[in-house]
This record gives structure tokens, C-alpha cells and sequence, in this order.
């Protein structure tokens, strides 16, 4: 099985990374397993500039025209099996890496759709004066 972990946090290791570090480590405990650790802020993932061509046609192609790491990605997500997902809780949301990464997949037909079929877990942490939380989601 060849699993993606993408980190979102900014910061190597960090709370984010030791906590994926765990779930890879359950993953491979099962036996055949091959990850890939990703950290999203080392890549350069422009920002969308909503020309829509990446909509179904009309008036887009279905392809995206900005010419970065996403084209490696998106090979890499085709790819994997499963997918884990680590971001820090940044103003309660994901880190902003992670969600330029998120947008970048969302086109507005495509809804998530490289998840379809997959097994993902994301792990959403945030720590502060009340104390550390995480929140894992497996779908």
C-alpha cells in the first residue's frame, strides 16, 4: 500500500510532524506499506488566480494553467492509496500552506475527488493556555 502523508505545518519537526510521525509508524507496523512524507510549505504551490481554466469546458480546459510543484503532486497523489493529513490549527482552521494545497485540488468540479476511493486521515492539532488538543478524522 503506498500511503501520502502531507504535513501542513511550517515548522519540521515540530507537534504536527511527531504526531504524523506516530500514525506512519502504525502504518508500517502493518506490514508492506510504502509512505511518503510531503512537507506542503517546502514545495512552491502558487496561488490560485481564478482564470477557471481549470474548470470543465466551457470555458476552461480541465487543466490548471500555473506551472509548479503541484504537477508532481498531483502524480503522487494518483499514485497512493491512502493519504494522511497533519496541520497545526492555525485561527481554527488549517495552516495556510496546507489549505493553498487543499484549494489548488478543489476545483470547482473536482470537489475533493482525488480522496474518492481513498483511505485519508486527517490530524488537526492546536495547543495553547487551555492546553493541547488534537482532533484525528478517518474517511
Amino acid at each position: 500500500m503506498k500511503v501520502m502523508a502531507i504535513i501542513g505545518s511550517p515548522r519540521k519537526c515540530g507537534n504536527t510532524e511527531l504526531l504524523v510521525d506516530r500514525v506512519i509508524e502504525g502504518c508500517m507496523s502493518r506490514g508492506n506499506t510504502e509512505i511518503e512524507k510531503v512537507f506542503i510549505a517546502d514545495r512552491n504551490i502558487q496561488y490560485c488566480s481564478g482564470c477557471l481554466t481549470c474548470t470543465f469546458p466551457p470555458p476552461g480546459t480541465g487543466k490548471c494553467v500555473l506551472r509548479d510543484d503541484m504537477d508532481v503532486l498531483i502524480e503522487k497523489i494518483r499514485e497512493s492509496d491512502a493519504f494522511i493529513f497533519g496541520t497545526p490549527n492555525h485561527m481554527r482552521t488549517v495552516s495556510a500552506p496546507l489549505l493553498n494545497f487543499l484549494k489548488r485540488r478543489d476545483t470547482p468540479h473536482n470537489k475533493f475527488s482525488f480522496l474518492r476511493g481513498h483511505s485519508s486521515l486527517l490530524k488537526n492539532h492546536s495547543g495553547g493556555k487551555s492546553g493541547s488538543h488534537a482532533f484525528l478524522c478517518w474517511w
